[in-house]
């Protein structure tokens, strides 16, 4: 509660026993403080000495001080949430609720809310801190942050104490403003299961300094008179938390050089490996990676929007301090927010402003990665798929370091070196795109994105919405594309203007619209007519937010189309619309009546050429891509299912060339890394197929798609993707419920496969599950095919099934399995194929985790000599039997081998790798182990 002398009647608060009045009595001059360190001291100050004026008078002056400065204090945010002061007011409980309640209830559910929320220990001692000052109001409660500031501040300008305790209680006051967000912060930065010192250091600090301020409203809260002696403890708090807060700072900055160390060896390791490599990236600028995204030589207008664009650019490149600047061009699908990207793109390529130009397709994080996985290889960073994005991020974030003045000589204005533009397209969902935002102050960034809240994910600091044309423009865009071509008539010109309004000056279908007049030799008055006729029958259905739509312009662009064009079209209004690999209609080998035509290269490009002169793909050579428009595959697709016999003609021809296209799962490795490009190039097709698709799918495609999602939920164990590959494996369970007799072989491998997942996933005992029912399939299919039996895939599940029952403690089943399937691989005498050295070491590791040392060194020393596919998975399991042994020396050394393997194979941020990692730390660690390093070991 806030201090009242026991003869105040009133509700409001009056100034009695302040050292300000007590100098009043003796004399004209006020005390005033000798050392005003803070906003609060001042404020203090003007209460003291305006408190010499008479009190009638003086009040209204004093209180409106006090609150002045600290509303002052607050964020311009806050600001503006506090109700306006009045001059003449009173302190009481209804002046101080109206000023505060707006921003009480702002925070109800901010900062300070989650802050109690997340460390519940010392809640109690925050809500009784928030209860003493008495400025929780109404329904508001506690966790008004500003309310609570502010209250205990004015507690602190009227309170009877000596200016001493003053500016003790003060200087903690704004000390634990300043770290109650900063510890939310460490929390998330340095996870309590990785740094459990740090966690219980932040917790050791909190927690004094709200026993300080609980301390400091219990002696607020007495009489002056009982006061002497407590001083002395607050010393001794005030010595706690500068001990405790010096510590926690050693802790921050010990934390934070430790995670820095470990990221900067990773990236120096990377580009020590590609300083080496011929084509060093020094020597490659201009560097361009742009892909699918072919420049519109019939681009029109737009010139503010491109002088917009330069100006942001420049401001921020000249800004003081400089700084990489982002646009978002939004607005709806068909308006030319990628052409303006385009052709600023490539104006820039005729100027040489930048050294480097990116563009990313970036409707999906998963395709964003593929991206930067590329454009690493591009670079010749000697990296894995895991760490491309880091690496390619860390190369953009350090061009200046690869200097080349003569690259910018002949640029008189320009004074940055090196500088990027990175454009991220379709970014219709931008809430990933923080993962791949560089860091850089040197670079432009352009995100087009049909949604308008793109630019709210605070990395673009600017917008531009981008409309349709006037109808008046439109009409003159329509006129540029058609005026070389023939002589316009009166009526043409009427029909161009008439076709501008109905289109609604939409760009794109003012091109479309064009394309078709041009390749047709059709004037616009017989479009107009044309058009005008086929209304009825082509208007089939509308798009959202628009009056009208632009897949009559379409239908009518495509209908001149050949059948082999056709049927391309409408595959790729299935597949996903950026780049779609040409090579996947170059499968001959395709049973189906729409492919007879790939078995001819000639009508393949013809198809092709058709697509590209209606404008209707874009055909990007240097990529081996196609692309459609959003919108248009979109009328396609939804015209596509009108037919249902076709639809499900080219949904099975789809999903036969994808699967043609893609390699199968090999076997003979645990992981494939050379498999994952090529998984890669068709994973978003793959799921684009199967959501557009889903519920029209019949048992023959569902097979097919069955075998699909099987390949992608390998390529999710594999590269350590494991939601992906779980997210296949509930596609895969959906699409059994379209197959009334599935085939026992593909649900074989696919539980299989799921089993790894969950054995990488630490979940074994669904494993078990996954592995037995994966050998109950192959049983059953081998009852028709027998030979089944004597594959690796068997052999395989045989070893995994030991593998699930020893994470499970059922060693002796697990020990049954594991020599079941080395029998059978000697049986077969297909020691490499199944590759009899992983099939050794697995039973070895079941005889090392059951404690049977003996029995595991012999089979390990055994499973070193034979045929391994994965060699170093041996020497990992002998490294543990080493520990077990307390030979420290030979388990570090095989372990080091190992790890170096594991890094080179599957890159850094690996699980397995990470696991051995936490192998090497644990050595390390060891007091035993006579060259164990506690610091190595962190």
């Amino acid at each position: 509660m806030i201090c009242r002398t026991p003869s105040c009647e009133s509700d409001a608060l009056t100034l009695v026993n302040t050292p300000s009045t007590i100098a009043s009595r003796n004399g004209p001059k006020a005390t005033r403080l000798k050392k005003p360190a803070t906003e609060v001291s001042k404020a203090t100050n003007a209460v003291i000495s305006q408190s010499t004026v008479p009190r009638a008078s003086g009040l209204t002056s004093i209180w409106h001080s006090v609150l002045s400065t600290h509303l002052a204090r607050l964020k311009p945010a806050d600001k503006v949430f506090c109700n306006p002061l009045p001059l003449d007011i009173t302190l009481d409980k209804e002046t101080l609720r109206k000023i505060f309640e707006p921003l009480q209830k702002k925070y109800k559910k901010a900062l300070f809310q989650r802050f109690i929320d997340r460390i519940n220990l010392i809640a109690g001692h925050i809500l009784s801190f928030g209860k003493a000052v008495d400025v929780a109001i109404g329904s508001g409660g506690p966790f008004a942050a500003g309310a609570i500031w502010g209250g205990i501040r004015v507690l602190l300008a009227v309170t009877t104490r000596t200016i001493f305790m003053h500016e003790k209680i003060l200087d903690q006051l704004e000390a634990l403003c300043g770290y109650l967000p900063l510890f939310d912060r460490w929390l998330k930065l340095f996870p309590a299961s990785d740094y459990t010192e740090l966690a219980e250091c932040i917790e050791k600090t909190c927690s004094e300094y709200l026993f300080f301020i609980v301390e400091s409203i219990l002696f607020f809260r007495r009489w002056p008179c009982v006061s002497p002696g407590l001083e002395s403890r607050f010393s001794t708090c005030e010595a706690k938390i500068k001990h405790q807060t010096k510590d926690l700072k050693w802790q921050i900055q010990t934390a934070g050089l430790e995670a820095a160390q470990k990221r900067g060896d990773s990236i120096l390791t990377i580009l020590k490996d590609t300083a080496a490599l011929p084509n060093s990236s020094s020597n490659i600028f201009p560097f361009r990676f742009v892909q699918n995204c072919p420049r519109n030589n019939s681009f029109f207008g737009r010139e503010e929007c491109m002088d917009e664009l330069t100006s942001l650019f420049r401001a921020g490149a000249f800004g003081n301090p400089p700084r990489t600047t982002g646009v978002v061009i939004h607005g709806f699908g068909g308006c030319g927010k990628s052409s303006i990207a385009k052709e600023y793109m490539y104006r820039h390529f005729e100027t040489g402003e930048y050294a480097v130009m990116l563009w990313f397709h970036s409707d999906t994080a998963a395709k964003l990665e593929t991206q930067f996985i590329q454009l690493a290889r591009k670079l010749g960073v000697k990296t894995n798929e895991a760490e491309a994005r880091d690496a390619a991020l860390h190369w953009i974030n350090h061009l200046g370091e690869y200097r080349r003045e003569s690259l910018w000589a002949f640029i008189p204005y320009l004074k940055l070196e090196k500088p990027f533009l990175i454009v991220f397209d379709n970014a219709d969902d931008p809430s990933f795109l923080p993962s791949f935002w560089p860091s850089s102050i040197h670079g432009s960034i352009i995100i087009t994105s049909r949604n308008p809240t793109a630019q709210e994910v605070n990395l673009a600091q600017h917008g531009i919405h981008l409309k349709a044309f006037s109808e008046d423009t439109g009409t003159e865009f329509l006129i540029s594309i058609l005026k070389d071509r023939h002589p316009l008539t009166t009526d043409d010109c009427d029909a161009i203007e008439s076709l501008s309004r109905y289109f609604g000056g939409l760009p794109l279908a003012l091109r479309q619209a064009g394309s078709f007049m041009v390749h047709k030799k059709c004037s616009p008055s017989q479009f107009k007519r044309l058009y005008q006729s086929r209304f009825e029958e082509i208007d089939g259905y509308q798009i959202a937010e628009y009056d009208k739509t632009v897949a009559d312009v379409w239908t009518m662009s495509s209908s001149a189309l050949s059948d082999d064009a056709r049927t391309i079209l409408d595959t790729l209004s299935l597949l996903d619309p950026d780049s779609v690999p040409m090579e996947i209609f170059e499968v001959a080998d395709i049973e189906h009546p729409h492919g007879e035509f790939l078995k001819d290269p000639l009508r393949v490009l013809d198809a092709q050429e058709d697509l590209a002169n209606q404008s209707l793909v874009d055909h990007d050579q240097a990529s081996g891509s196609l692309s459609i428009h959003r919108l248009f595959q979109e009328t396609t697709f939804r015209k596509l299912k009108k037919d249902g016999m076709r639809l499900q003609n080219i949904l099975h021809f789809a999903v036969s060339l994808i699967h043609k296209f893609s390699p199968e799962i090999d076997l003979e490795h645990i992981r494939s890394p050379s498999h994952w490009k090529p998984i890669e190039r068709i994973l978003s097709h793959v799921q684009s197929v199967y959501h557009r698709c889903k519920h029209a799918v019949t048992e023959k495609e569902a097979v097919i798609l069955l075998k699909l999602m099987v390949k992608v939920l390998n390529y999710g164990f594999e590269s350590s993707q494991f939601a992906l590959g779980d997210e296949a494996f509930e596609n895969a369970q959906e699409l059994l419920q379209h197959m009334s007799n599935p085939d026992h072989e593909i649900l074989a491998l696919l539980y299989f496969v799921h089993c790894r997942l969950c054995c990488e996933t630490s979940r074994p005992r669904q494993a078990v599950a996954e592995i037995v029912q994966s050998r109950e399939h192959i049983e059953r299919a081998a009852k028709s095919n027998p030979s089944l039996l004597k594959t690796p895939l068997y052999i395989r599940i045989l070893s995994n099934l030991g593998i699930t029952h020893a994470a499970v403690e059922c060693f002796d089943e697990g020990e049954g399995f594991h020599l079941e399937a080395i029998a059978c691989c000697k049986r077969l005498k297909m020691e490499r194929e199944c590759s009899m050295g992983n099939l050794l070491q697995n039973l070895g590791g079941c005889y090392l985790w059951s404690g049977k040392l003996d029995e595991a060194k012999k089979v390990l020393d055994e499973a070193r000599k034979a045929p391994n596919t994965a060699p170093e998975a041996a020497d990992y399991t002998l490294g543990n039997w080493m520990i077990k042994k307390r030979r420290w020396h030979e388990a570090v050394e095989l372990h080091q081998n190992v790890l170096k393997a594991y890094a080179s194979h599957l890159g850094q941020k690996h699980p397995v790798t990470a696991d051995s990692w936490h192998k090497m730390g644990s050595l390390f660690a060891i007091s035993e182990y006579s060259d164990g390093d506690t610091k190595e070991a962190e």
